[in-house]
């Protein structure tokens, strides 16, 4: 995606939920093309898969990491809240 941003956002951490499509997935690939390190946080991980390969290769420098979370489910919520604290605990 263009954009006329001219943000360094190297050394910042992101959390994108619902980024397997759309807006989310629009969000992702500016923040990482910006520099930030990126977490997809995604019901759908197939598709984030997906969205990770491609934005990957728009930016062979991006730095993306999925994590799965259905924020339908309080379970879902909660560990995702455990994994993102383990692996990115500077948020």
């Amino acid at each position: 995606m263009k954009h006329d941003l001219q943000a360094d956002l190297s050394g910042k951490q992101c959390v994108i939920t619902g980024a397997s499509a759309g807006i989310g997935d629009a969000l992702a690939g500016v923040l990482a093309g910006l520099g930030a390190e990126v977490t997809l946080a995604c019901r759908d991980l197939a598709k984030a898969g997906a969205v990770q390969a491609e934005l990957t290769a728009e930016n062979p420098k991006a730095r993306l990491k999925l994590l799965p979370l259905d924020v339908s489910r309080v379970e879902s919520i909660a560990a995702f809240a455990e994994q993102l604290a383990t692996s990115t605990p500077k948020l």
